[in-house]
């Protein structure tokens, strides 16, 4: 018995097979419109989803600012995506097929937004980093089941929308830094505490509207007459209460392997450097390496974009084994940039429009070997395949870039060691300064007090 699985040209939006697996009527052509709403539906979520950790890792590279300790940022990512992970396994063992689920978890982002607003404001030094580590701890776990049942719920919906949704993934980085941007243009221009912290609780007020407008769309698009009656079949044909098994899961991962091969090396790499160490140990001040953070956002926005909505033919990597290769290659490009972290006095190596190049490139090719690869998922499954699976293999790609980006944050805990710490060599400096400037002024009133005398 075939599986009852739609598909969709990711370049184009339109269906290009539908497979029936069962003796169920074939499911209703959906009008063009919703195909569309169907598609941005599926971007807002996936926004919704990576606005709350692409926040989390800006705010990671903010947060040694706003309770003066040393940098965390490698923890924070750490401590997120194993929360996650957590949380995924269990998500996946009931079967991540829950088209609601997604609903629930993003209204409980928009909480656990506001509870970390509540840290910053009444907490400071180790006692607010801890308390702020606790409240990334549960926004992990939230994370993780907003993954993957949004993921499942774009990969089994009317048409298989991975490639848009992944996209959505990027923009929940672009808008963090632009909002970051215009705050610190316009509100907090300084680079203290108090500065630092009201910049983050509005970034973070900005994730809890977000993520309530995108659970509000979710329920409107569900309670859609054409969605409302595929996700009844979806129950029907048994695709959302089939039991997921890692064990069905390796099935179809054998087909698949070449996914998991870039998935390992993309995620890895971008988490193992960034934001920990890329920028967050560069010798620069908080501003400047909230742009950079930016940066990388907007670059990967921009990779996978190309990816999800350009046509495989006008791609120069166009197949997963050039993949393979551009994905290996940017491992190169995250060394250059511990380079230029290690060497910050080099004329070259330090300059910035050397490093900004070099987190372009980091972040572009990283979103587009990602995004490539998420939506090649369903050509590597052979249709023949059962359906538990064809269901377990598609939900455990969720599992799988989670360990890895936990993998990933636990490697930059490690490799954040090496480098030093800058936000206490800038306080020092500042001290230094202060004190200096104080024995100016002394000195001036010394001399001004002896002319007097005389």
């Amino acid at each position: 018995m075939d599986d009852t699985v739609a598909t969709v040209d990711m370049s184009s939006g339109e269906n290009f097979v539908e497979k029936h697996a069962s003796n169920e009527s074939p499911k209703e052509k959906l009008s063009r419109g919703m195909l569309a709403y169907s598609m941005i539906s599926c971007i807002c979520q996936g926004f919704c989803v990576l606005l709350c950790v692409h926040s989390s890792f800006m705010l990671a590279g903010m947060a040694s600012d706003a309770f003066g300790v040393s940098n965390f940022a490698g923890m924070v990512v750490y401590l997120l995506e194993g929360a996650s992970c957590l949380f995924n396994i269990i998500v996946f063992w009931c079967n991540a097929v829950k088209p609601w689920l997604p609903v629930v978890v993003s209204f409980a982002q928009a909480l656990a937004s506001i509870a970390q607003i509540i840290v910053l404001q009444m907490c400071e030094g180790d006692t607010g980093k801890y308390a702020y580590l606790a409240v990334v701890g549960v926004f992990g776990l939230i994370f993780g089941c907003n993954g993957i049942s949004s993921f499942a719920l774009a990969a089994f919906g009317p048409v298989n929308n991975l490639g848009p949704f992944t996209f959505g993934y990027a923009l929940g980085g672009v808008l963090p830094f632009v909002f970051s941007t215009i705050l610190r243009t316009t509100v907090y221009t300084g680079t203290d505490a108090a500065s630092v912290k009201g910049m983050m609780s509005w970034m973070l007020g900005f994730l809890a509207v977000m993520s309530t407008v995108s659970a509000t769309n979710m329920v409107i698009y569900l309670t859609r007459e054409p969605i409302k009656r595929h996700y009844e079949q979806i129950k029907l044909d048994g695709i959302s209460t089939v039991k997921c098994t890692f064990r069905s899961a390796i099935k179809g991962l054998r087909h698949a392997w070449r996914i998991v091969l870039i998935e390992c090396i993309s995620y890895t790499t971008l988490l193992g450097f960034y934001p920990g160490i890329i920028p967050s140990a560069m010798k620069m001040e908080v501003g400047r390496r909230v742009m950079l953070i930016g940066i990388f956002q907007i670059s990967e926005t921009f990779g996978r974009g190309t990816a999800v909505f350009i046509d495989n033919k006008w791609l120069p990597c166009n197949n997963l084994n050039r993949i393979i290769g551009l994905v290996i290659s940017n491992i190169g490009t995250a060394g250059f940039l511990v380079l230029c972290t290690i060497y910050h006095d080099n004329a070259f190596l330090g300059n910035i429009v050397v490093i900004t190049i070099g987190v372009i490139t980091f972040g572009a090719v990283g979103g587009y070997c990602n995004s490539f690869s998420d939506k090649s998922i369903e050509g590597e499954l052979p249709p023949e395949l059962e359906r538990e699976v064809r269901v377990s293999t598609t939900t455990v790609f969720r599992i799988i870039v989670s360990f890895l980006c936990t993998l990933g944050g636990f490697l930059s805990t490690l490799l954040v060691k090496a480098f030093p710490d800058h936000t206490e060599a800038l306080k020092a400096a500042a001290a230094a300064a202060a004190a200096k400037a104080g024995e100016a002024g002394a000195d001036v009133a010394a001399k001004a007090a002896a002319g007097l005398s005389h």
